[in-house]
């Protein structure tokens, strides 16, 4: 599907370093709340291991784990990000 968060997870994986403002220009089209939305998605992209940090004063990230083409899904059920690239048949990390 061609939802914001599997746009933004193509600009994370095309840009590999990136801030929320770049990812943000990538993938928003008529989005309400897109910053936020992005900078969620972020969050819980890094909590689950996805994304680091970048080292320093610079402000962003950067992917550390790339399991593949599909967008991470957060489970609100289980409170987790869901790879569906595992459930594909894609899995890289």
């Amino acid at each position: 599907a061609d939802t914001y968060r599997a746009r933004l997870w193509r600009s994370i994986r095309a840009r590999r370093a990136f801030g929320l403002h770049d990812i943000v220009l990538d993938a928003v089209r008529a989005e309400r709340d897109a910053q936020d939305e992005a900078r969620r998605y972020v969050r819980q992209l890094e909590a689950a291991g996805y994304l680091a940090p970048m080292p320093g004063r610079s402000r962003g990230w950067r992917l550390v784990r790339d399991p593949g083409p599909l967008a991470p899904v957060w489970s609100q059920a289980r409170r987790a990000i869901r790879d569906p690239n595992a459930e594909a048949g894609h899995g890289r990390s």
